[in-house]
């Protein structure tokens, strides 16, 4: 009976110490408890920073600004700017708080429900527990953004300058008032002849020309006479003509032009000049027809007869042009050479007067084509600045000019 009771009270003493064991072990798996992390998340961009992990003396880089914590344990977390020393808090760290930072707003995240009462490490016992609590980790930060590249800034380009021409000047135009005397014992216009609708002959206008000119500068006025004007045949053989020939002819010519020179070298100038002219002949027309006529004869008979018939009408030719010159020429001491040309882009002739035929006046007409000429000349300067000179014009008209001509 007294072994079955100390049995008994063995067994009860041995069930009364497993439950002391127990209670003693749990504070210690409290404490070894892993540390809290969380994140900051800014309410109107949505942007997320983190995950950091929560401990005191902790730094967290939040938008580009990095932030010591402090954590002393009391359940209240702070953030301090790491640039300025200004201080945010303290917030209680639980699940959706707002916290500010800088001068943004934050929603903290990562804590719980119940959120983070304090520092596991600083409230748990002293005595092997806290020996072997794991040590405070190392704060994680966001990764740094990437440096932008920079962009590369091309050298500034000079503005370039190009250097000016060295273009020569125009050679002065200034010469002093001159006047001018000549006589052309040749001067002669081609002209192409038609009568009414039959076209004529090729046929020269000869005349003999005396005229005059004054200078200034590059100013030139000329007005000529002519006499002895006179054109051969205009009419070809077969049309029944033997004769039709302009005799005793004169008129005049006036002219106004511009020339200057535009480049001196040495002894050598190239001038170039405008000048319009209008020149008006006035003679008779004559001419040889054989026209057929009806005569009756004793017996009352008519008859045919052919037979020439001379008449004399007035003419008066009259062409108006326009000219342009080009001039070299070469002075040596008081000598002086040159050669040009001259074109007569614009021309126009017209004819005033009848052809007689018989009893009928046949309209005539003439034009000038020829628009190209070709002049050459020379001049010798004498004492008193008198000078003697002469040219000669090809292709578009024939003439010859002799004179003499003083400055003032």
């Amino acid at each position: 009976m007294k072994r079955a009771v100390l049995k008994v009270l063995s067994t009860l003493l041995i069930l009364a110490a497993f439950p002391a064991s127990g209670a003693q072990a749990a504070p210690s798996a409290a404490v070894a408890s892993p540390a809290t992390r969380f994140t900051l998340t800014e309410t109107r961009s949505g942007a997320s920073f983190g995950p950091f992990t929560l401990f005191d003396g902790a730094r967290v880089r939040v938008d580009g600004t990095l932030y010591r914590v402090v954590f002393p344990g009391n359940g209240r977390v702070t953030f301090v700017d790491s640039t300025n020393g200004r201080t945010f808090g303290p917030y209680q760290p639980v699940e959706g708080r707002l916290m500010q930072l800088g001068t943004a707003m934050y929603a903290f995240g990562g804590a719980g429900k119940s959120g983070v009462r304090g520092n596991p490490a600083a409230s748990g016992a002293p005595g092997r527990a806290a020996a072997h609590a794991a040590p405070a980790p190392i704060a994680e930060f966001a990764p740094m953004p990437p440096k932008p590249e920079l962009i590369e800034i091309p050298p500034e380009v000079e503005h370039r300058q190009a250097p000016s021409l060295d273009l020569p000047g125009l050679p002065d135009a200034t010469r002093p008032p001159a006047w001018s005397i000549w006589l052309a014992p040749l001067d002669t216009t081609p002209f192409k002849w038609k009568v009414e609708s039959v076209s004529g002959k090729k046929a020269d206008f000869e005349r003999t020309t005396l005229g005059g000119g004054l200078g200034y500068n590059s100013w030139l006025a000329e007005a000529a006479y002519s006499t002895s004007g006179k054109s051969s045949a205009i009419v070809p053989g077969g049309l029944g003509f033997s004769g039709s020939s302009i005799d005793d002819a004169d008129g005049f010519s006036l002219a106004i032009g511009y020339k200057r020179p535009f480049l001196r070298e040495g002894g050598w100038t190239a001038s170039a000049g405008i000048l319009g002219r209008i020149r008006q002949d006035k003679g008779d027309i004559s001419s040889t027809a054989l026209v057929a006529t009806s005569k009756v004869d004793t017996n009352n008979v008519e008859n045919v007869v052919s037979e020439y018939r001379s008449g004399k009408s007035s003419v008066k030719i009259t062409e108006k042009a326009l000219r342009l010159d080009f001039d070299l020429s070469y002075r040596s001491g008081q000598f002086m050479g040159f050669a040009g040309l001259q074109i007569q882009p614009v021309s126009s002739v017209s004819v005033s007067g009848h052809m007689p035929y018989g009893s009928e006046n046949l309209k005539i007409s003439a034009k000038h084509d020829d628009a190209i000429g070709a002049i050459v000349g020379g001049s010798y300067t004498f004492w008193n600045d008198f000078q003697v000179f002469a040219d000669l014009t090809l292709i578009y008209e024939s003439r010859l000019r002799i004179g003499v001509s003083r400055e003032f």
